[in-house]
């Protein structure tokens, strides 16, 4: 960085050249950061071809299996897991609101087979907003981490409500669920971690972390994820991204 003293033109000059060469560091981070994002999804996404396509089979061989057994809750549960093991490996970053939904609602199918009537969800999107792409798996994570943490510490009941609205050319999605609700200090610490600029992920919000991440790639500063929450009361989860 320059420091010049002396007359007026030359400080203005240093300031812009400074200024100038702060734009390329932060350009030169943010293109890192992202080449560095896609090489290990692609990393991962390598790792993963092997078992998740075994994995796949396997789970058709049982629902054949099941069908023939006349054994239709297992299919349909089967079918469920596979089509979100397929949806998972699929290799676009994003798709339509109405096709994330779908994998969204096997998820809950899932969970209302594991959890019986101690979780209900209900989901109100108007379908002038179904075919707006948003990406891939970032309503899912919003409501799965409703569930992990809604249902924590023993809870009796869960109930999740999915809402989305188009205003000022941004999307609102909305996850509400009346669980456990996070406590003040914690609820500070997740708003600091999801605005922070650091890429690090860790702790105990690692899901909407890596999300907000992952918005920040795709949108820039046209995305953000905020957090509600009263503990013993409920939270809402509300992602903001330009359509």
């Amino acid at each position: 960085m320059l420091n010049i003293q002396g007359s007026s033109e030359i400080s203005l000059l240093s300031d812009a050249y400074n200024n100038m060469i702060q734009k390329i560091e932060d350009l030169i981070e943010k293109n890192y950061v992202n080449d560095l994002a896609k090489k290990n999804a692609q990393l991962v996404a390598l790792k993963a071809q092997i078992n998740p396509h075994f994995l796949y089979n396997t789970l058709q061989t049982i629902s054949a299996e099941a069908i023939e057994n006349n054994q239709e809750k297992i299919n349909d549960m089967v079918m469920a897991l596979s089509s979100m093991l397929k949806y998972t490996i699929r290799g676009e970053d994003s798709v339509t609101l109405n096709t994330e939904m779908d994998h969204v609602k096997d998820y809950l199918f899932l969970q209302k087979e594991r959890f019986g009537e101690r979780i209900s969800y209900n989901v109100q999107i108007d379908t002038d907003l179904q075919l707006l792409k948003i990406p891939k798996i970032s309503v899912l994570t919003l409501v799965e981490n409703a569930v992990v943490h809604g249902m924590s510490h023993s809870a009796e009941r869960l109930h999740i409500e999915i809402s989305a609205e188009h205003l000022d050319a941004k999307l609102a999605i909305t996850v509400t669920d009346d669980g456990n609700g996070i406590s003040t200090e914690n609820l500070e610490e997740i708003q600091r971690t999801l605005e922070s600029e650091d890429w690090k992920i860790d702790g105990t919000s690692i899901g909407l972390k890596n999300l907000s991440n992952r918005l920040k790639l795709m949108y820039g500063n046209n995305a953000r994820i905020k957090v509600y929450s009263t503990q013993f009361t409920g939270t809402s989860v509300v992602m903001e991204l330009m359509a």
